[in-house]
């Protein structure tokens, strides 16, 4: 709660507003100018209009960009790219993934990546192929190449410098010295050749094994595949229309304990505070309410959710309470206009005055400055001044 508070205070005065960083998935790693500041949903009031913002979260490709803020308020929002991919593969009795056994549902994400099927009997071999295999093939040809022709040089230059020292004519000695120095340089581009290749494949050796290494570690996301949070949230929507209201809980705590990470969430925790709200179970719809501000704080129901604690606070009476989320909205006024506003404080205050009678006349002044303000609804306006 306190967080919450601080958060409206921070934006209140901020000379340029509010940032709302959110991702799909969510959950993403915030950094801000290099410094990881939480995850999405994320809401920034005190950075400068000038900061880098990098997303980034396992399995996913990291997003970096610069931003500059010049709005009151701005919603900024990313998709991760999947650096995974997920299959089905039914019909198999057993599956092999770079030599190790799973079952068809344990195979959620895969990195991506080339890989080769192979189907024996009713095996499915998946084995992924190592894009750079091939250059360590090639790097221990030309290691061996070399080491040959280094060998070949050395025995050969040591046979023509024997055959220089024996000659018995300056022609013979001269052409077996220049055969001899030949094969001398031949041995050291063989010898080179094989030092580079040798080096070459000690590295991609190493990269390979890194490679098999990684090709055996699957990340799986927490968030819905095949569209499973989707079909969860629809099925509560159909029970809401339907108005099972029990059903609908029972599939949005289904969804939260699921894929936590879904963007769905936000708006299937509102619906369900809504529900605790009407059904009056006002203490359990404050939490519900809390966690969307404090966890999942969404620019599409920060503000309502503002909203439904206002008039849950006048609900339950704790005027004072309502009066500073009343205050936490007008900060924000994405959503909500001035006059909007105003019409919130004077519902405010109307519950209160037959609570507390000396905020009758307070009342009745805000009531008097809504009425003569002429650019404000005219049914509202004639609603003041028939009640």
């Amino acid at each position: 709660m306190y967080r919450v508070i601080i958060l409206f205070f921070l934006g209140w005065v901020s000379s340029w507003g509010w940032v709302f960083i959110s991702s799909d998935p969510l959950q993403a790693d915030v950094f801000i100018n290099d410094q990881k500041v939480g995850k999405t949903p994320y809401i920034i009031t005190n950075e400068p209009p000038r900061f880098s913002l990098t997303l980034a979260k396992p399995g996913y490709t990291s997003i970096k960009t610069s931003v500059k803020i010049s709005s009151r308020i701005t919603n900024m929002n990313y998709t991760l790219s999947s650096e995974s991919f997920h299959i089905q593969l039914p019909g198999h009795d057993t599956i092999l993934i770079n030599g190790q056994k799973f079952r068809a549902d344990e195979i959620k994400n895969l990195a991506q990546g080339i890989y080769q099927f192979t189907v024996q009997s009713n095996t499915l071999s998946i084995t992924k192929i190592n894009p750079n295999k091939p250059f360590f093939y090639f790097s221990i040809g030309v290691t061996t190449t070399g080491l040959v022709t280094g060998a070949l040089g050395l025995l050969m230059g040591s046979f023509e410098y024997e055959k220089f020292k024996t000659a018995q004519t300056y022609d013979k000695a001269v052409k077996s010295m220049q055969a001899s120095m030949f094969y001398d340089n031949l041995a050291l581009w063989g010898l080179g050749l094989a030092a580079v290749g040798g080096v070459a494949t000690f590295y991609l050796d190493a990269e390979n094994a890194l490679f098999k290494k990684k090709a055996n570690q699957f990340i799986v996301p927490k968030s819905g595949y095949y569209g499973q949070d989707k079909l969860l949230y629809e099925e509560a929507l159909d029970f809401l229309a339907r108005e099972k209201n029990d059903e609908v809980i029972q599939k949005f705590e289904t969804l939260l304990s699921l894929y936590p990470e879904s963007p769905l969430i936000p708006a299937a925790l509102y619906q369900w505070g809504r529900i605790l709200k009407q059904k009056k179970a006002y203490s359990d719809a404050y939490q519900i309410f809390l966690k969307i501000l404090s966890t999942y704080p969404v620019i599409d129901f920060y503000e309502f959710t503002l909203y439904e604690l206002f008039t849950l606070e006048i609900a339950r009476k704790q005027f004072q309470k309502a009066e500073s989320y009343l205050s936490m909205i007008k900060s924000v006024q994405f959503f909500y206009s001035v006059e909007d506003g105003d019409w919130f404080e004077l519902d405010l205050y109307r519950a209160w005055s037959k609570e507390d009678p000396t905020k009758q006349s307070l009342y009745e002044q805000k009531k008097k400055k809504f009425i003569d303000t002429s650019s404000y609804s005219s049914e509202r306006r004639l609603f003041l001044q028939k009640e």
